[in-house]
């Protein structure tokens, strides 16, 4: 989800419009291309609310990769009960517990429900840990009252990601002007991955694949910085939210064409593209050139193979450390 609004020093112009923020959620299939779920409400909307609209549409064995804003137990129970499989990291003060071994007992034999769980001590454990080194905790329970029983994975980096953490931490305390709490400078170098995936997908696995949810971030900046969904002017509200569709459409047209491009070029030539230059590039030049083609009642196909030369050219990715995005989905 992306929330767009009017910049504060022009508030006082538009308050006549009665509109001055969208939010934009939208959930895409990573390995199609193809929209799965598109929502746009005029007010800033909750993740976790705009998050529990999709998942009566979820199908039997997809995988939602989520972030931190729409991290709530009862939408993963609903995941869970659709068949449907649920990534996502979990804050450093979230509450995680194992069954007590040696539970305490009232006087009538029944069990005190205070000492049923044990809580973990997370912070113990980040300490304990090698830089880049991830474990999983077994039999955990998520939750001080719910008690959501999923995998759990902690991966540990190495000093120098802690420190680009905990500065980007501060910065935001900064700005928030809220002290910063111990526990989260003390887990700063420790990631928590939640999930309900099989036992097959081994650990490494889990933390790759939550990686590749930074595809969408990208293409939500392609969709501001280069479509121009947030380049404001003194507008109707009408004419204005003609402005936010229209850039979507554009926007999914060509992320449309982007994937399918990127998956024969994968298949082809074993070289994976840059979604967020191939959407730019169809988007601010390929679709013009197409539909001008079709004005003149020409077949828009004779792009094709030149847009699959320029992408292979200029937008293909370097074989990073980590594998790029289509190799990492290649593991079974």
């Amino acid at each position: 989800g992306t929330h767009d609004a009017v910049p504060d020093l022009m508030l006082k112009k538009v308050q006549k419009t009665r509109q001055t923020s969208v939010k934009i959620q939208h959930e895409y299939d990573l390995l199609t291309g193809r929209a799965t779920f598109l929502r746009i409400d005029l007010q800033n909307v909750n993740d976790t609310i705009s998050g529990a609209q999709r998942i009566p549409f979820l199908s039997a064995n997809e995988l939602c990769l989520q972030d931190l804003g729409y991290f709530h137990l009862k939408s993963f129970e609903s995941i869970r009960e659709k068949e449907s499989y649920f990534l996502t990291r979990f804050r450093s003060d979230a509450y995680l517990a194992v069954v007590n071994p040696s539970p305490k007992y009232h006087p009538n034999g029944k069990k005190v429900e205070s000492s049923r769980y044990l809580r973990v001590d997370l912070v113990a454990l980040s300490r304990a840990m090698d830089p880049n080194e991830i474990i999983e905790l077994e039999e955990v329970y998520f939750g001080r009252d719910s008690h959501f029983q999923a995998r759990c994975i902690l991966f540990h980096q190495d000093q120098d990601q802690k420190e680009k953490r905990l500065l980007k931490i501060e910065r935001r305390a900064s700005r928030s002007r809220t002290p910063m709490r111990p526990i989260v400078r003390d887990l700063a170098g420790t990631t928590g991955y939640m999930t309900n995936l099989p036992d097959s997908i081994s650990p490494k696995q889990l933390v790759e694949l939550y990686r590749l949810r930074w595809q969408i971030e990208w293409e939500f900046r392609t969709l501001k910085s280069f479509l121009g969904l947030d380049h404001f002017r003194l507008m109707k509200q009408e004419r204005w939210l003609c402005h936010v569709y229209g850039t979507l459409l554009i926007f999914l047209l060509s992320q449309l064409m982007a994937c399918q491009l990127r998956n024969a070029i994968w298949e082809e030539e074993k070289k994976e593209i840059s979604e967020a230059i191939a959407i730019r590039c169809f988007a601010c030049h390929f679709i013009p050139k197409m539909y001008e083609a079709l004005r003149q009642k020409k077949t828009p196909q004779a792009f094709i193979p030149l847009i699959t030369r320029l992408l292979t050219r200029t937008a293909r990715k370097p074989n990073s450390a980590m594998g790029t995005a289509m190799k990492r989905l290649q593991f079974k």
